[in-house]
């Protein structure tokens, strides 16, 4: 479990306040305003000004409005953003952030996540991963809807993650350096326990997300290897809900690759390890894959 003073895990798990934090250590981030209510909206998105598409996000960690879940809302429209945030949400007053949207299905972004294990003595990184992104938690996408009834929901934001290769590690040198600034500022203020940061990149742009102070999905993956003794710098791999894997992989792919590839279930039965020693595969399995992510986004 996290340890640190109530308020601080809080903040870290905040959106708003993680742009704040972000801005004032000038780590990058994207063009983003923040709010109390729903009654500033409208000049929140004035201060933006015209964007390709704006994301509407309430800021705290899993919060509940309306007695439901957070709901994320996505248009290309400021008025019809106003419409729609206006119609799906009854509280007027709660945190939240309107942010420059960068389309998955029609950007060439990489969204990333860096774990580590903060403890008395030490600062663990366990390794960066990639997200393997679909955003089915889009309140107003309905092509998602319509994939969720064909594939049953995952529950979660993305199908899984996948081994990143030693030239894109290399890329990453420079948000690996701002995670580092990022978790220095966390252990100062004595949080202890798991954490994850997210992060994106495009062909000109690297901008930070959120901070997850709890176990991540990729903390599940890290230890998950572990068990199974896998070198994580040796060994490629993808880690997928197990009803994603079905649908996306098909047996004779695996069938083909008997002796580079293993697949296994974890401890929980929801998700599948498959790695290999041929990157080619993965990255296979990881376009299979993507085309449902794809399928899935929302087309506004």
């Amino acid at each position: 479990m996290p340890q640190a003073g109530k308020n601080f895990v809080h903040e870290m798990n905040d959106k708003n306040h993680f742009y704040k934090l972000c801005t004032a250590l000038d780590i990058p981030v994207l063009r983003t305003e923040c709010s109390d209510t729903l009654i500033e909206l409208p000049e929140i998105l004035a201060k933006l000004g015209p964007l390709d598409s704006y994301i509407f996000k309430p800021s705290e960690d899993r919060m509940n409005i309306d007695g439901r879940q957070r709901k994320f809302i996505v248009s290309k429209d400021a008025s019809e953003l106003t419409t729609i945030v206006g119609d799906v949400f009854k509280s007027k007053n709660f945190p939240y952030q309107v942010q420059e949207y960068i389309d998955y299905s029609r950007s060439p972004v990489r969204y990333y996540n860096s774990t580590y294990l903060i403890t008395d003595t030490e600062v663990k990184h366990h390794f960066i991963t990639e997200q393997i992104i679909n955003l089915v938690g889009i309140h107003n996408n309905l092509t998602s809807s319509n994939w969720l009834s064909r594939h049953r929901n995952p529950k979660n934001s993305h199908f899984g993650n996948r081994s990143i290769n030693a030239a894109t590690l290399s890329d990453l040198s420079l948000a690996s350096s701002y995670c580092d600034q990022l978790v220095e500022h966390y252990r100062a203020n004595g949080y202890l326990g798991e954490l994850g940061i997210d992060f994106g990149l495009t062909e000109n742009r690297l901008f930070f997300l959120e901070t997850n102070a709890r176990e991540n999905n990729a903390t599940r993956l890290y230890y998950f290897l572990n068990e199974m003794n896998i070198e994580i710098p040796k060994k490629k791999f993808i880690f997928l809900w197990k009803h994603i894997f079905e649908a996306a992989v098909p047996a004779s792919l695996i069938d083909e690759n008997p002796v580079s590839t293993k697949v296994v279930q974890d401890v929980l039965g929801d998700k599948i390890l498959l790695w290999a020693e041929d990157e080619h595969l993965i990255n296979e399995i990881y376009t299979l894959v993507s085309h449902l992510a794809h399928d899935a986004y929302p087309n506004r």
